[in-house]
Order: structure tokens, then sequence, then C-alpha cells
């Protein structure tokens, strides 16, 4: 026997089992205390004996994985993974490699082969000073470099030359294009 009063083997409760008149008047009276029943206002409640529901239900069939809502998640963080990693393998990487092998300025900032002779051109202009024979050469040199550019090591290699032949002057042009930029 159950909690209930009824029959608790499996057979008795396959059997729909109907409550007796005696029951349904206790579980009416329970219903009407628990809503406040009161007659003056024309209140009705009525309980009735039905069955449940016996059918059983299916389980649903496992969904697909990219239809589940943690393959969302994943595929979000994926693509977040992708793109910090094609950021550091194209913006992050070169500017280290850059920075670690000492590599020279693009010539878009001045730096370049143009502006060292835009320099020379300027400092040549300037009559009468050792500088101005320094730039010229310079000039030359650098004129040359443009017309078949070199890679950053022949630059250096044409910058020590330079400096090998006449470090006074060198140093001279250094020194003057430091007290013109103040």
């Amino acid at each position: 026997v159950g909690a209930d009063g009824k029959p608790a083997d499996a057979a008795a409760a396959a059997k729909p089992q109907t409550l007796s008149a005696d029951e349904l008047a206790k579980v009416q009276a329970l219903v009407k205390q628990a809503v406040g029943f009161d007659a003056s206002r024309g209140d009705t409640v009525t309980v009735e004996n039905a069955p449940f529901l016996t059918t059983e239900v299916a389980p649903l069939p496992p969904l697909p994985f990219w239809k589940r809502p943690a393959f969302a998640d994943y595929l979000r963080q994926g693509g977040g993974a992708i793109v910090v990693l094609v950021l550091i393998l194209a913006v992050l990487r070169p500017l280290l490699a850059q920075l670690i092998n000492g590599s020279p300025r693009s010539e878009q900032d001045g730096n370049g082969v143009a502006g060292v002779i835009e320099t020379a051109n300027e400092q040549a202009a300037l009559p009468g000073s050792e500088a101005a024979q320094v730039q010229a050469q310079l000039a030359g040199s650098a004129a040359a470099m443009a017309l078949a550019p070199p890679a950053s090591e022949q630059r250096m290699a044409v910058a020590r030359g330079a400096v090998a032949e006449d470090p006074k002057r060198v140093a001279q042009l250094v020194k003057t294009w430091v007290n013109e930029d103040g």
C-alpha cells in the first residue's frame, strides 16, 4: 500500500482508479478552504474524477553538434583565436623582426634615399661650408643608390665607407644636421 492508501504494485497502478464520493467530498472541502470559498458571493467549486494522461512520450533525438548552444560558443572563441593569430603573424611579427634586425625605415617617412638626396641638396646650397662638400658627395652616392636600390646591408656599407674615407667630414655633417634640427 502506497502513501496515499492506494495499492503500490505495478499491475494495480496501471489501471485507472477512481475516488469514492466520500474522497471527492474531502478534496472539494480542501479546495474550498484553499481558495476562500464564499457561497454568498456566488462562488462555485467543482471537483471531478479524471484520469491522468498515461501515454509515454518518446525522448527527443539528440541535436546535431552544429545546432547545440555550446557549438556557437566554441565557434566564437575559435574565431577570436584566429583573429588574434592573424594579428600576431601579420602585424606584430614583421614589426618585431624590423625592431630586432634594425632594418632602415621606409622611404615614405623621409628617412630613405629620397630624404638623403633632399637633405644633401639643401646642405649643398649653403655656400663655403665643408658640410656642403660632404653633402655633395653623399648626394652623389644617394643618387646612385636611388637608381639601383640596394639592400639595407649595402646602404650600411656605403655609409660605413663614407665614414672610413673621411670621418671628420661625416662628423661635421652630422653635427650640422643636429644643429639645424634644433
